[in-house]
């Protein structure tokens, strides 16, 4: 997917990556992601369960993912790869999983990017490695826990 990336969002979107320690795309993945479940939420008149969420590894499942993939892209996320991971990326064109473009188009690429300087980002990549123990989704993860926590507007 190529999107319009003036200078300086493609900076904000690199130095964001460099010190997540994670690539652009996976980083402009997970802030979809967290917009998606907020969006749904939010139309299912339910408010995010972040405050209930596991903060750390020690409050993940203890189980392996269920496939290959999924356990490097656990690991990844523990050692956080550092800037140098991060400095390879393709904009103004990103590798995004197609279930996720469309989010993207819907939401805008300045939303995406407001959500990466949230203060939640470091904790979707805990919730994200959750997930991926679990053999989800961070949508379905994030779905799930804030909607048994039963919390409403």
């Amino acid at each position: 997917m190529s999107l319009s990336l003036d200078a300086c969002a493609v900076a904000s979107l690199r130095a964001q990556a460099a010190a997540a320690g994670i690539t652009v795309d996976a980083l402009v993945a997970l802030a979809i992601e967290l917009r998606a479940v907020e969006a749904l939420l939010e139309r299912l008149d339910a408010v995010p369960a972040y405050g209930t969420l596991p903060t750390g590894q020690s409050d993940r499942p203890t189980a392996l993912p269920p496939t290959g993939p999924l356990r490097s892209w656990v690991e990844s996320l523990d050692r956080q790869a550092g800037p140098q991971v991060a400095a390879h990326d393709n904009l103004p064109q990103l590798l995004l999983p197609e279930r996720l473009e469309p989010r993207l188009r819907e939401i805008g690429i300045d939303a995406v990017i407001s959500t990466i300087e949230d203060d939640y980002m470091p904790l979707a990549m805990q919730w994200d490695a959750a997930a991926a123990c679990e053999g989800q989704t961070l949508t379905e993860w994030l779905l799930c826990c804030s909607l048994s926590a039963g919390e409403r507007r």
